[in-house]
């Protein structure tokens, strides 16, 4: 059931109305009027100093220096509060962090088998 054909307020396109009091032709028009965005301001990214467009709260320009930010910061944490052990299978220096004496699933599968080089 459909109540007629009205105009979006906010793109101006005219679409069929499922509700009788629809007024946007989308929950993207609406947000669009109803929660406008945060003022954009020039901001320089942390990483790799760029600078770039972006609302108070942005601090990095992408993604990739996010995750790069954020990969460093876990590798810092994960190295602090690891012990470097040597695999009992394959010989490989690690850092674990529960005193597991091999560094992978593989050589782990292999460990259970009784393969112990250690």
């Amino acid at each position: 059931m459909t109540f007629g054909k009205t105009n979006c307020p906010n793109c101006g396109i005219q679409f069929e109305k499922i509700r009788k009091n629809q007024k946007f032709c989308s929950k993207k028009c609406y947000s669009e009027i109803h929660r406008p965005m945060s003022p954009r301001q020039r901001n320089r990214c942390p990483e790799c100093s760029r600078d770039f467009q972006g609302t108070k709260k942005d601090k990095y320009c992408s993604d990739e220096c996010r995750k790069k930010v954020k990969n460093r910061k876990n590798d810092a944490y994960r190295k602090k509060t690891s012990v470097r052990m040597k695999c009992r299978v394959c010989g490989r220096m690690f850092y674990g962090r529960n005193m597991s004496p091999v560094c992978s699933s593989h050589c782990r599968s292999l460990f259970n088998k009784g393969v112990d080089h250690g």
